[in-house]
């Protein structure tokens, strides 16, 4: 696990640990418990990585302003890596060339589990929540908007039913940056309706709001490439740049 990886909206994958719980329906066919269990481990146990992964970013020679996901393995904001958190802000603190985007099932956690000197927060930090449903938008998204954080982003990702980003007490489009959708995979994947979708990259579409479509799922999950989605959800936009140092074009392949 490390720079190498399948998620087609960021240049390299970051698990300073590993293992998690199941919180919510988007959980239920996590491939996390699949590969873990795959292998003889235990998936839901929280354990840290070996420092040959944890301290991996240092090393790393990727271009200025490549996108890192943290965590896909596991919860960045799990309770039970307080214990190893600081360091791993530390690191990310010290990579200011890299975008770190931290997805969360938990942002309930997020405030207490920010650094001292976090302030409105780091430039290359791109937090996140995931959200499978109108009810975990509801749920999560106005936790999300209470922290600080200089880019918010939304991973509706399996979508598992129709989700409005117009949700009464729960949307605000100058606090939401970008929108990643895309389906369920794996053996016992659940069906993602195009419409679904198509409703959200509309909604941002109004908003002025990137979206960024990332597959329909499905097993095997073959609909991933750009050419392969309906006409309506061939969109791969990123945020423009704001706060964070380096320059990135709205709609930008890479």
């Amino acid at each position: 696990m490390g720079i190498k990886t399948g998620i087609s909206y960021v240049h390299g994958t970051w698990n300073c640990w590993q293992g998690c719980q199941k919180v919510s329906e988007g959980c239920r066919s996590c491939f996390m418990y699949r590969e873990k269990l795959r292998y003889g481990q235990y998936p839901a146990e929280v354990v840290r990585s070996r420092d040959r992964t944890f301290f991996a970013p240092r090393w790393w020679k990727l271009h200025d302003g490549a996108r890192i996901m943290v965590c896909s393995w596991s919860d960045f904001f799990h309770i039970d890596a307080d214990k190893w958190r600081p360091e791993a802000w530390k690191i990310i603190k010290e990579l200011p060339q890299y975008n770190f985007l931290i997805p969360t099932k938990r942002p309930e956690h997020i405030v207490a589990s920010l650094p001292a000197d976090w302030g409105s927060g780091y430039p290359n930090v791109w937090l996140g929540v995931s959200v499978e449903n109108q009810e975990t938008f509801k749920e999560r998204v106005p936790i999300l908007m209470d922290a600080p954080a200089k880019l918010r982003w939304l991973s509706v990702e399996p979508m598992l039913g129709p989700l409005s980003i117009w949700d009464a007490g729960a949307y605000a489009g100058t606090y939401i940056d970008w929108v990643v959708i895309g389906g369920e995979s794996g053996p016992h994947c659940r069906p993602m309706e195009n419409e679904w979708a198509l409703n959200v990259v509309e909604e941002c579409k109004i908003a002025m709001i990137p979206a960024y479509a990332k597959q329909l799922g499905g097993w095997p999950n073959t609909r991933h490439r750009l050419e392969e989605l309906p006409a309506g959800l061939r969109v791969r936009e990123y945020p423009s740049s704001k706060d964070w140092p380096v320059s990135l074009t709205k709609g930008s392949p890479d």
